[in-house]
């Protein structure tokens, strides 16, 4: 569309619209109707934890909790996710907060580079590994 454009002197002159044009906006049209709402495109910018005011902890024996600006969350470990219970460490606690944090408020998120900081180690190193514990 804008290539068409770009060869017109006068802002009142025509232009003609071929066949390639309209299956051109064929395809936005589908593309519209299907489009999910993801964006490819991030802020270029970094936003940390404290800039969002989020801070998530856990608890190795009470539980594990969030807070975003003046909203929180928290709540008590099943037994089956307890120290006690079978593949459960702190680090997966700690990172079970994170991501509770991120299911409740991920859409505040949305198009952002951000920062995490956590007290585990270990956390820090599979997030920013990008693969899975």
């Amino acid at each position: 569309m804008i290539d068409l454009t770009r060869k017109v002197s006068e802002p009142h002159h025509h232009i003609k619209l071929g066949n390639r044009f309209s299956k051109y906006l064929a395809i936005w049209q589908q593309f519209i109707h299907t489009w999910n709402g993801a964006e490819f495109f991030l802020n270029t910018s970094w936003v940390d934890s404290d800039t969002l005011t989020l801070h998530t902890d856990a608890s190795g024996t009470l539980g594990y909790g969030g807070i975003l600006g003046r909203k929180w969350f928290q709540g008590r470990w099943e037994t089956h996710q307890q120290l006690s219970a079978p593949g459960i460490s702190i680090a997966w606690q700690e990172l079970f907060a994170l991501v509770v944090a991120c299911h409740i408020w991920g859409k505040e998120f949305a198009h952002k580079r951000i920062a995490f900081y956590c007290d585990k180690a270990s956390v820090v190193s599979t997030v920013n590994s990008n693969s899975n514990p």
